[in-house]
């Protein structure tokens, strides 16, 4: 997949919480564009963007969610 100059630029490299969506930046590379919900707490990381966060009624329901297993946001 091809993004347009600048779309995956590093921005709100925060720590990353139980539930917290996000996007993997330029920065990693061949891995840009990557997206992932975290299932424990994490630190910031110079190479991930959070992006959003799951609803806190929601977060019991990441029991259910096993590494490389896909997912679906609505």
């Amino acid at each position: 997949m091809s993004w347009p100059d600048g779309a995956l630029r590093p921005a709100y490299m925060i720590p990353r919480e139980k539930g917290r969506v996000t996007i993997d930046n330029n920065q990693y590379g061949r891995y840009a564009g990557e997206l992932q919900i975290t299932l424990t707490d994490l630190p910031a990381n110079e190479k991930v963007n959070v992006v959003g966060r799951i609803m806190e009624d929601d977060l019991p329901l990441l029991a259910y969610v096993g590494g490389g297993q896909r997912f679906r946001l609505r």
